[in-house]
Formats: C-alpha cells, structure tokens, sequence
C-alpha cells in the first residue's frame, strides 16, 4: 500500500524528517485503518503567517532605514525625558543615606491600608488619589531631599514628576517596599 505523505514548508530546518532546506516528509496515516495521528512533528498552523509577517517586517526595515532610526530616536528622547521630569532612582542603600546624613524626607503614596503594613521610620502618608489636593503639606519640605515610595517603585514617577515642576527635589525608591522588604530592612508597623 502506497504511503501518503505532506510536505510543509517552514523556517526551521533541523526538525527530524527536514531536508535541510525547510522541508519536512510527515507521514498523513499508514493505512486507511491506521487513523491514530503520528507521534512525529508537525508544524504549527501559523508559521508560515509569522514568518510572512518578519518578512515583510525585515523588509520595511531595510527599505525605510531612516524612518525607522527617526522613530528610534524619537521613542529614547520620550523616554529620557520622561525619566528626567520623574527624577532620578536610588537604590535602599543609598536611601538610608539620604535620610541619615542630608535629612531627606521619605513621603510614602500607598493607601492608608497598604502603610499600615509597613512603612520607612517618619514617613508621611499621603495617598496617590488625593495627592494633587495634599501637594502643599510638602512645602515646608521644599529645601530638603523628598524620597518617594510606592508598592513597587513604578506609581511614583507621576508624584515625581508634579513635585518636580513646583520646585522640590525629588527622588524614586527604587523597587518601592518589595525591594526594601526584599533586603529585610528595618519598617515601622501602626
């Protein structure tokens, strides 16, 4: 009985069954009583639509090249910008050091369920969602470093960034409080 056979043509050629040019000899069935599928590799139903699409990805690249470079420059200076308007990052060592030898105010934006669980020694609390409405209670605060802390070190660019544009010298624990819990530093609990 004649053997059927598909042959499929795809990217990776090391595949048992390849002919090392991409093309694979799976076996349909042995027989017309043999229904069971074949325990060899079969390829998945969307490479070939991937692998148009790197194509034509690959090929705008290289036709474009200087479109392609504007686009890249544009999305680093978004981001360098939006990294220098949020203030700089620093780790919980250097954040210890801050507070000790420049007096530097840590100003922790979780809510208030969230710093009861934890926070850093002397912390103020002023929530995220009120936060535009309580700005001012910082301002005796404005010549002194403000250390600002969120759950993970991402929530608090946006903080930064507001008390950047009125004045205040403003820096991100990075990690937030899972870092700072992750080196088992010292919290206060309420």
């Amino acid at each position: 009985m004649a053997r059927r056979s598909l042959i499929v043509v795809g990217i990776w050629s090391d595949v048992a069954g390849g002919d090392g040019a991409g093309r694979y000899s799976l076996p349909l069935c042995a027989s017309k009583q043999d229904t069971r599928p074949s325990n060899r590799y079969t390829a998945p139903s969307f490479l070939p639509a991937m692998t148009r699409i790197m194509n034509h990805v690959i090929e705008f690249i290289g036709n474009h090249w200087w479109l392609v470079g504007i686009w890249g420059a544009f999305l680093a200076a978004l981001l360098w910008d939006n990294s220098r308007r949020s203030g700089g990052s620093v780790s919980a060592a250097m954040a210890t050091t801050l507070i000790n030898k420049q007096d530097a105010v840590v100003v922790d934006i979780r809510d208030k369920k969230d710093f009861s669980t934890g926070h850093l020694a002397n912390a103020l609390n002023i929530p995220f969602s009120n936060f535009a409405q309580r700005m001012n209670e910082l301002d005796q605060y404005k010549s002194r470093p403000i250390i600002l802390v969120c759950k993970t070190g991402t929530t608090v660019s946006v903080a930064a960034r507001m008390l950047n544009e009125k004045g205040f010298n403003t820096l991100r624990l990075s990690g937030g409080m899972m870092e700072w819990n992750a080196q088992n530093l010292p919290v206060v609990r309420k």
